[in-house]
């Protein structure tokens, strides 16, 4: 089984989406999705996510915690979601993956085309949500 991480990146009440490359041979060609990527058979899932990161954007991150789980049929992979904090500034021009990148709230991203693990893991944060109020 293939193994992903995913990382959810906030800051206040924005998260960090990358508007993925439209590629056909790609799951998700132009939708925004969250940052991270597969495993390697060799790494844990927490030193993939942090290698994922910084290739992605050039920065070094902290793992917060692991938020959740979930399998996508048609690859096969399962894909584990991390809480991140980022330690360095995030910008747009060290952007390695991807069309673009952007900070969105949760009530923006439900109009977006996103990609599945993005809608997953928002319908988790709301669930937490509502729990906690």
């Amino acid at each position: 089984m293939n193994i992903a991480t995913k990382a959810v990146i906030k800051s206040g009440s924005t998260y960090l989406l990358q508007l993925r490359d439209n590629k056909k041979e790609i799951f998700s060609p132009n939708h925004w999705g969250l940052f991270g990527g597969k495993k390697n058979n060799y790494e844990t899932s927490q030193k993939a996510i942090k290698r994922e990161i910084f290739e992605e954007l050039g920065v070094n991150c902290k793992v917060l915690k692991k938020i959740g789980e979930g399998f996508h049929k048609p690859s096969g992979t399962k894909n584990i979601f991390y809480l991140i904090k980022s330690l360095n500034a995030i910008k747009s021009k060290n952007l390695k993956e991807g069309q673009d990148l952007g900070w969105f709230t949760l009530s923006q991203m439900k109009k977006m085309k996103l990609t599945w693990e993005t809608k997953f893991i928002i319908k988790k944060i709301e669930l937490n949500k509502r729990k906690k109020n």
